[in-house]
């Protein structure tokens, strides 16, 4: 089973709410998580315990941490300080896979971290993904619906341009490409 699977599955298929939150609990059977800690729930229910551990090592070390948990922006970060259980991927790799991560980072804003699902078309210059994440922002083709937020999956698109800059684009309607720097990490057991 995928690591992002029996989550999503749960969602759709109504036995739980879920909602976009930083809260990051689940409070009254509503999963109500931001990105980076849908990747860590679901990363903590799939036994990777060790890469997690690593992570809040690291937190408790750094004082520009504040909390003991992980944001996007922070977790490349983290990962390249503590890399034992992490693996990173080419971009443009043929071997991406389901529950891979793919981590967006926008310049002079937060990031966005989500599983990888499907790689529905990789060319140079464009790599087209169907994702599972936590956002207030469904993507083409989602689950999410009806200004519904939270768990769900969609597509996203990764170009490049000659210059191999990346740019981000959600395929939500009023959300423009945007450049970011991009990384694809592989969770090891």
């Amino acid at each position: 089973m995928k690591i992002y699977e029996k989550i999503l599955n749960g969602v759709l298929c109504g036995q739980f709410a879920t909602q976009y939150s930083h809260l990051n609990k689940i409070i009254d059977g509503q999963y109500l998580f931001d990105c980076s800690g849908f990747v860590e729930k679901c990363l903590a229910e799939n036994g990777f315990k060790r890469a997690l551990a690593e992570i809040r090592s690291v937190l408790k070390k750094h004082s520009y941490i504040k909390q003991n948990r992980f944001y996007c922006q922070d977790f490349y970060k983290l990962i390249v300080q503590e890399p034992r259980y992490w693996k990173f991927l080419a971009v443009n790799n043929p071997q991406l896979a389901p529950g891979d991560i793919l981590i967006v980072i926008f310049p002079n804003s937060n990031g966005h971290c989500m599983f990888i699902d499907n790689v529905l078309e990789m060319t140079k210059s464009k790599i087209a993904l169907r994702v599972v994440d936590s956002t207030q922002f469904p993507h083409k083709n989602d689950t999410r619906c009806n200004g519904q937020t939270g768990i769900g999956a969609g597509e996203v698109l990764i170009e490049y341009d000659s210059n191999n800059q990346a740019y981000y684009n959600s395929l939500h309607p009023g959300k423009d490409k945007r450049p970011v720097k991009i990384y694809f990490v592989r969770p090891i057991k």
